[in-house]
């Protein structure tokens, strides 16, 4: 079932891409429109960039949010877009002779998550190995966030008590938070900046221990098959100057933890 949703995700992904392209063809001027491919997590991030950006320059961003794994299969096959925003360099998988150059736009952490009222009294990290815990996290195989949560729990002596307590391996961080506000799980482990977002305001977050905390690079890539070549370098110079600034607003640090 899982995987039938994902292959069915990644189709309607392709078909989005493909519509976008053509409506960016034939309706707006390329120099006009530039194409990112963003891990869910830090959609609203982009969003604040890219609406600065478009009011500065007068070019649209077309942002295209899911996993990272998805994503990655994406370019692969439409061999569409400009950009491409994620957390982690080493949870990313490879696009080998699609990527041209990478910039580092500051730093991110994984938190605990949890409802205000936190009726589990979910207080640290301890306490996901507590009975009746239910826990929603990224696949390892499908995002960035459950790769990089996978490598936390190896460094600790409570996988297996961690582990047994998880219900959901999703394959993006929206679908994490749906789960929470539907009160299907007790805690989600989530990109730290994804709750500056108001409409999060009734969850709270637990950071992890400082011998297993991690501090990780958020990037943006060019792609060669990019085909506005004046507007991607005009949104890179925006992004490592103005973008930069506008993501520490979302607590995505400037200089590593």
């Amino acid at each position: 079932m899982s995987y039938n949703k994902n292959r069915l995700l990644k189709i309607i992904l392709i078909i989005t891409v493909f519509c976008m392209s053509l409506f960016v063809l034939c309706c707006v001027k390329q120099e006009n429109q530039v194409i990112v491919y963003c891990g869910s997590g830090l959609k609203e991030p982009m969003e604040s960039v890219g609406n600065a950006f478009e009011k500065k320059h007068n070019i649209g961003v077309i942002i295209i949010d899911s996993g990272m794994k998805n994503l990655v299969e994406v370019i692969k096959e439409t061999q569409i877009g400009d950009f491409f925003f994620y957390p982690s360099l080493s949870a990313k998988p490879k696009l080998p002779d699609l990527e041209q150059t990478t910039f580092c736009v500051g730093y991110d952490e994984l938190v605990i998550v949890i409802h205000r009222d936190n009726p589990k009294n979910i207080q640290s990290f301890d306490d996901l190995t507590k009975d009746n815990i239910r826990i929603a996290v990224g696949d390892s195989a499908k995002t960035a966030t459950g790769k990089l949560f996978e490598n936390i729990l190896i460094k600790t002596k409570k996988k297996e008590e961690i582990e047994k307590n998880i219900v959901f391996r999703v394959h993006a961080s929206g679908e994490m938070i749906k789960l929470l506000i539907a009160e299907e799980t007790d805690a989600v482990i989530i990109l730290k900046s994804l709750l500056n977002s108001d409409k999060y305001r009734n969850f709270k977050a637990i950071e992890f221990p400082n011998e297993i905390k991690t501090s990780f690079g958020v990037y943006l890539s060019e792609l060669r098959i990019s085909k506005n070549k004046k507007a991607t370098r005009l949104f890179s110079n925006f992004m490592i100057n103005e973008g930069k600034e506008i993501l520490h607003k979302w607590r995505i640090e400037l200089n590593e933890n």
